[in-house]
Formats: C-alpha cells, structure tokens, sequence
C-alpha cells in the first residue's frame, strides 16, 4: 500500500495531546543554553582535529618550495606516519580525563597518578 497513505502519522496518532506537543524538543539546533554549551564543549575538539591536516599542508608547502620532488614525496609519507600516529593516540586524552576525573572526585590522589603515568606509558609506547 505504498502511496496510498500508508505510513503517514495523522493527528490522532500523534503521542502527544494536542496541548502538549509545543513542548517538543526542535530536531533543529536552537541555539538555546543546552545547545551553546554542547558547541563550547565541543570547539576545542574539532579545533584539534582540524589543525592536523593544516600542519600538514603547511609542513607539505615549505618542504615543497624546496623544489625537490623527492623530499615532498619524503614529506607526505612523514604526514602519513604522523596523522597515523595522532588517530591512534587520540583517544588516550578522553580516557585519562575520564579516569582522573573519576578517582579525583574519589580523593584517591594515588589513583589520580596511577592514571596519568598509565596515559603516558601508552603514549610513549605508542609513539
């Protein structure tokens, strides 16, 4: 019964009374006291994110004025072994955060240092 009605959602089948579905929340940003504390949570992250492949370019461009091909070509496979090195490390600040955070709010000063020396030997030994 595709095109014949089926699987529209008429207002009886709304799940909301009627005076209530002003309530609803927009599917849309609104710009509200959630949704601007989201994006200032948020902007830190993607500007780390987004400076990775600037350095690159930017490395890409001064190593190419040397107008040697094979150090550009050297250049973009040290690009490659960086970002490679960053994807794979880049979950080690959420972590750490989670994990001082948590023994913090314990007062487990010990715990707090055990997870920091934790997040920088997988660093080290990842890098």
């Amino acid at each position: 019964d595709i095109g014949r009605g089926a699987g529209k959602i008429t207002s009886a089948d709304h799940p909301l009374p009627l005076e209530r579905r002003s309530e609803q929340l927009p599917v849309w940003p609104c710009f509200d006291k959630l949704d601007r504390r989201l994006i200032k949570i948020a902007l830190p992250v993607i500007a780390n994110f987004a400076i990775n492949p600037i350095v690159g370019a930017v490395d890409l461009f001064w190593v190419n004025r040397m107008g040697n091909a094979l150090a550009v070509a050297g250049q973009a496979a040290a690009n490659q072994v960086f970002n490679s090195a960053f994807f794979v490390t880049s979950f080690l600040p959420g972590v750490t955060a989670t994990l001082i955070s948590k023994e913090n709010a314990k007062g487990n000063k010990e715990g707090v240092q055990d997870a920091i020396s934790q997040a920088l030997f997988v660093g080290m030994l990842v890098a």
